[in-house]
């Protein structure tokens, strides 16, 4: 895996940034998703987070 085209990648970034809120939330550490946050957008955060991680940066686009 080259760790430096991965880094600059930016669905990689959304999946990170999209992560870190889920994350927190999921466990408890703090309440960064507001109350009214409708489920949609959760799993719309959660989707994001999949495309990130399954995307290969190699290639154009997020196709593999």
């Amino acid at each position: 895996m080259d760790i430096k085209s991965r880094i600059r990648n930016y669905p990689f970034w959304v999946a990170i940034i999209s992560f870190i809120p889920l994350t927190a939330e999921t466990f408890g550490f703090v309440n960064i998703i507001p109350e009214g946050f409708p489920e949609w957008a959760k799993a719309l955060l959660g989707l994001f987070v999949l495309i990130g991680i399954v995307v290969n940066p190699t290639t154009n686009g997020v196709s593999d």
